[in-house]
């Protein structure tokens, strides 16, 4: 059973651009996704995704969509975790970046805390969000580009690339025929 179905799957295919190749909607949509995950810039998102979507002539509902990734109730654990990444990567000691008193977060206590290694945290989450930005780009391409073909397999007859040049898909029969046959018309007249 599909989240989706009927009105609302056609819907949300279209949305996603269907009728542009598999590769270009799992780019787009990558592309957003990557810029969603990428934290420091938080407030700019979509700016940033418009403004990509239109110099590399990528689907802007794509490259949006994607950026809806991270959204504001799944930005509190990808900012921990793309913390956490970047003090492993950064090997940054407790010393260095002390954990934040968050529960007292309108007290002297945590700004003194964050005033004195700022720097630190700022850079554990930007190498963090460059990090996870890319590993969730490319697992994204590659599982929407799968989706896209798996759907234009079992659903030919709704692909708009099919319906927008014309073409029917091709049944076993007609495929058998040998060229210049037509298989309705039968043998040629002697």
């Amino acid at each position: 059973m599909s989240i989706f179905s009927g009105r609302w799957q056609r819907f949300i295919l279209h949305l996603m651009g269907k009728e542009d190749p598999p590769e270009r909607i799992a780019a787009a949509f990558a592309l957003g996704v990557a810029i969603s995950f990428f934290t420091p810039l938080t407030g700019f998102h979509t700016m940033i995704a418009l403004g990509l979507a239109f110099l590399l002539r990528l689907s802007k509902v794509d490259v949006v969509m994607g950026t809806l990734v991270v959204n504001p109730w799944t930005v509190v654990p990808v900012i921990t975790f793309e913390q956490f990444l970047g003090k492993k990567i950064l090997r940054l000691s407790p010393a260095l970046a002390p954990r934040l008193p968050w529960r007292e977060i309108l007290h002297r206590k945590f700004w003194h805390t964050l005033r004195g290694s700022g720097w630190n945290y700022l850079a554990a989450l930007t190498v963090g969000s460059v990090v996870a930005s890319a590993i969730a780009a490319t697992v994204t391409y590659f599982l929407v580009h799968g989706v896209i073909l798996r759907y234009q397999r079992t659903h030919p007859h709704l692909s708009a690339r099919l319906r927008c040049s014309g073409e029917t898909p091709v049944d076993s029969a007609a495929a058998e025929a040998p060229s210049g046959e037509d298989e309705r018309s039968g043998p040629p007249p002697n």
